[in-house]
């Protein structure tokens, strides 16, 4: 019997253990989320004026980039604007402030 409560023990350890280790970025801060959402939304306002094959070519040049600035995988962030669309009070308070920095930097002269 104790043998058997060793190797649970053992095996809950082992849980806890690759859990912490796998732990995902679907945890970042609303900082960090803010200043992702923000860059996503001033890449996409950009490629917006773009037209056909350029928009095709140049907005995953785009993504790489913010990628590449968050260390993030393509997966990560999807996954991390997918919790945030299951998640409307923290999506409401993040994209609040995306949009009063950005009519704050809209309102600055050249």
């Amino acid at each position: 019997m104790s043998q058997v409560k060793l190797v649970i023990c053992k095996v809950l350890f082992i849980c806890l253990i690759l859990q912490s280790c796998t732990a995902d970025k679907a945890e970042l801060s609303d900082e960090v989320m803010v200043k992702i959402v923000m860059d996503a939304q001033t890449l996409e306002a950009a490629s917006n004026h773009l037209s056909g094959s350029m928009r095709d070519s140049i907005t995953p040049c785009y993504y790489r980039a913010l990628f590449k600035k968050y260390n993030l995988e393509k997966a990560e962030f999807e996954k991390l604007m997918d919790e945030l669309g299951k998640n409307p009070t923290r999506a409401k308070k993040i994209y609040g402030i995306v949009s009063d920095s950005l009519l704050s930097q809209q309102k600055k002269p050249n």
